[in-house]
């Protein structure tokens, strides 16, 4: 049976991974810190005389697509509210291609950005959460101008 075990701390984490797990499962994790936490995975697995490759890697995500640029400024919008932040805040934090946060965008950015983390740093399945209520209406949306093109 195998497990995953989620999260992104460079001591306990990864050595519980390296020792127990079959997988990592990685949460909202800044792609700047990508490197440095699979250097970390890379030092327990020496450690416990295991073989870095037999760790299958996970991404999760909450998933916006958008159609156009007024859903993606109301977007932007209802995260700025919840989140305290400026609208311009959120964006340059959201898009930045240091911090993946949220797959945020329209299907050609989120295309790009799955394709970047799964050639960069070989993830093997990305774990996607679609915003409620338009969890159904994002799903077949991201299934049709996502997946279909990767």
């Amino acid at each position: 049976m195998p497990f995953f075990i989620g999260g992104s701390g460079k001591k306990r984490i990864m050595k519980m991974v390296a020792q127990y797990g079959d997988y990592l499962n990685l949460p909202f994790t800044p792609i700047a810190d990508l490197r440095s936490i699979f250097q970390a995975l890379q030092v327990h697995c020496d450690n416990f005389k295991r073989n870095f490759n037999d760790i299958g890697k996970s991404y999760f995500t909450t998933v916006f697509i958008a159609d156009n640029d007024e859903e993606l400024e109301r977007e932007f919008d209802r995260i700025s509210k919840r989140s305290n932040r400026t609208v311009e805040e959120v964006k340059t934090h959201l898009k930045s291609s240091e911090y993946p946060g949220s797959f945020i965008g329209y299907p050609e950015d989120l295309i790009e950005r799955i394709k970047f983390l799964y050639d960069e740093f070989n993830f093997d399945y990305f774990h996607l959460m679609f915003p409620y209520p338009r969890d159904l209406e994002f799903s077949k949306r991201f299934g049709e101008k996502v997946i279909s093109k990767i």
